[in-house]
């Protein structure tokens, strides 16, 4: 199928003013990364978009639990008058579902996003994945990297760290974080993003996130042709937030993420 073909095939839903909402995914296979794998939920509700993935070892047909419901959760927790509070609810809920081992023995990986107004987006993250924006084409990276090369680059001393695979094995390290999930900390990890039209904020999956994103605006095939988790083993997914309809270039950069061979 042509790239032309697969444009009108992308289904795209409504966010809230011009802002909708679409989810690109490749599969895990066979690779040294696969056991990390954890199943994902997507769901939007009241304006809000949220994505959260947790151990595989929490979803089970005997539990009834499945990401989607946790991530139902965690919306049940987002009232408040604007974002700020609802993002600040958002949080909170995190922490107590997390204290009350909702998640299991794992920590979630989590990724949100709203409109603040026109224009402009809310987006709060706990995890190794990573927020950037879509501009005809090209990607640049927009969260900070916190996952272990990132840290150790910035000087962070690590020697405190109790699991050895983090300072003995890279490729396991290139995966990981320290992620914050206690609300005063984690309200660092929110930003406000200004979008113009044609442009799309791209919440990126630890799958999907590079090892060592590009610095400043690359076109997207340098993105993707990066090393990352989905080479693998991993599953990789991108949740796409676009102000508008995007240009040509910008869809088939997010379709040729699509069309990667695992």
């Amino acid at each position: 199928m042509s790239l032309g073909t697969q444009r009108s095939a992308l289904e795209w839903h409504d966010l809230g003013g011009h802002f909708r909402w679409c989810w690109l995914s490749l599969p895990g296979s066979d690779g040294l990364l696969a056991r990390l794998d954890r199943p994902v939920g997507v769901v939007a509700q009241r304006g809000v978009l949220l994505t959260l993935s947790v151990s595989s070892g929490v979803v089970t047909p005997e539990t009834n639990i499945s990401p989607r419901s946790l991530a139902e959760q965690v919306l049940a927790g987002s009232e408040g008058e604007g974002n700020p509070a609802r993002f600040a609810c958002l949080r909170q809920r995190v922490w107590d579902l997390f204290e009350q081992d909702r998640f299991g023995r794992t920590v979630p990986h989590v990724m949100v996003a709203a409109m603040e107004r026109p224009g402009v987006l809310r987006v709060w993250r706990a995890g190794p994945n990573g927020i950037a924006v879509l501009a005809r084409g090209r990607v640049r990276l927009e969260s900070e990297d916190l996952r272990v090369p990132a840290l150790r680059g910035l000087g962070v001393d690590l020697s405190e760290v109790g699991s050895t695979f983090l300072r003995d094995d890279e490729l396991l390290a290139s995966v990981t974080d320290f992620t914050q999930l206690e609300p005063e900390e984690s309200r660092h990890n929110e930003i406000e993003l200004s979008v113009e039209r044609g442009e799309a904020v791209l919440m990126l999956s630890r799958g999907a996130f590079p090892f060592a994103p590009p610095g400043g605006s690359e076109p997207a095939e340098t993105w993707w042709s990066a090393e990352a988790g989905w080479r693998h083993g991993m599953s990789a997914y991108v949740v796409v937030v676009a102000n508008g309809e995007l240009p040509v270039e910008s869809t088939d950069a997010l379709l040729r993420f699509a069309n990667l061979e695992t």
